[in-house]
């Protein structure tokens, strides 16, 4: 017993004196602490990372570290170097929204309009940030409005994305500073009518893009997504063409017909649109609404037709009976996409219930079996 006790007291003193001498000298292998100074400071100071190899430029940059920038560059980095991805530093810092480093590299003679064929100019990250400050400090320093890159232009950057925040700003001082609305004004237009964006749009119309060959499209985009009635009226007071076609030969009134905007569709009728017309396929408005797409909470997809837009439609004047170059009816949309308000309502305004496509099917041959069928049973629907 007397031996282990022995034994153990010597443990003992051993596992305290190495303590105690881990306290005295933390990091034996490390100079002793200075007083009043952090360890990790005067590490880095007297020797900063002595495993690695001295930071870079873009490493600096990606810190937001400024005193190490302005340190590397007087000890001669390059300050339009390219990182492996062909990122130029300050393009870089543009991206990163850092202002204070991009005004520190173009005073340092950074070139503005580096980058590399594939990646977006310093102002074109700065137009998407929305940073106007640093929009103007590029500008001023000689950067290119019209450069393109995969990406587009700055003018496009900007607002493609998002609609939101000061983007009016981004795109009048872009405008101002000579964007080529001739060759972006058109996307410009159709991304501010997507987002209702009524300050863009104006800005746009004054600054001369040609409504008349863009409008169309600006019209549709706006027409499909919610609470866009403004931005329709501007357009359309602008001078488009309230039946123009979108690059897929939809008019407006069909786009707002699919996505179930109700105040879009009224706003459309009240400036005349053609409730009846066709696009390319031989269908209508209401054919586009009975198989418009619902969003449900979760936000996923079903092709339910919106019975409130296809009475707004039938109100205008919407034929029931219109047929499609294949044959179909708004009845038969409804049928197949199983909509029984949808069947019945078309029924209420005199759709034919025994119409046949091209291939001789009715709308009871496409219900198969179930409500909608009865629906059609009962409104004289026969099996030919």
């Amino acid at each position: 017993m007397k031996k282990v006790l022995t034994l153990s007291s010597v443990m003992l003193t051993v596992f305290f004196a190495h303590v105690f001498a881990e306290e005295k000298n933390p990091r034996p292998n490390e100079p002793p602490r200075t007083a009043n100074r952090p360890l990790g400071v005067i590490a880095e100071k007297e020797n900063p990372r002595p495993n690695e190899p001295p930071m870079t430029l873009e490493e600096a940059v990606k810190r937001g570290d400024v005193e190490r920038i302005k340190k590397l560059i007087a000890e001669g980095a390059d300050v339009n170097a390219k990182n492996e991805a062909g990122i130029v530093t300050l393009a870089q810092a543009a991206a990163m929204g850092n202002l204070e480093i991009v005004e520190l590299l173009v005073v340092k003679g950074a070139d503005v309009n580096a980058r590399s064929k594939e990646w977006p100019t310093a102002l074109m990250w700065a137009a998407n940030r929305r940073n106007v400050e640093m929009m103007k400090v590029l500008i001023e320093a000689g950067a290119d409005v019209n450069a393109e890159s995969v990406h587009g232009s700055a003018l496009t950057f900007a607002i493609v994305l998002t609609g939101t925040g000061n983007v009016a700003a981004v795109v009048k001082m872009l405008i101002e500073s000579g964007a080529d609305l001739k060759r972006d004004g058109g996307v410009t237009l159709a991304a501010a009518g997507r987002w209702g964006n009524v300050e863009i749009l104006k800005a746009l119309i004054e600054a001369g893009v040609d409504v008349k060959q863009d409008g169309g499209v600006a019209l549709a985009a706006a027409s499909g997504n919610w609470g866009n009635m403004a931005a329709i009226k501007v357009l359309v007071e602008a001078g488009v063409e309230v039946d123009t076609r979108d690059i897929n030969g939809a008019t407006a009134l069909m786009r707002a017909s699919e996505s179930g905007h109700e105040e879009n569709v009224k706003t459309l009728i009240e400036a005349g649109a053609n409730v009846n017309a066709k696009d390319v396929n031989g269908g209508t408005a209401l054919m586009w609404a009975t198989r418009g797409k619902d969003i449900d909470m979760l936000g996923g997809m079903s092709w339910r037709g919106r019975s409130d837009v296809a009475k707004v439609l039938l109100a205008a004047g919407a034929n029931a009976n219109a047929k499609s170059k294949k044959g179909g009816t708004a009845l038969m949309e409804a049928v197949e996409s199983g909509n029984v308000e949808m069947v019945k309502l078309l029924i209420a305004a005199g759709a034919d219930v025994n119409e046949k496509d091209e291939d001789g099917r009715t709308a009871l041959m496409k219900a198969g079996m179930g409500e909608v069928a009865e629906v059609l049973k009962a409104a004289g629907a026969v099996v030919p």
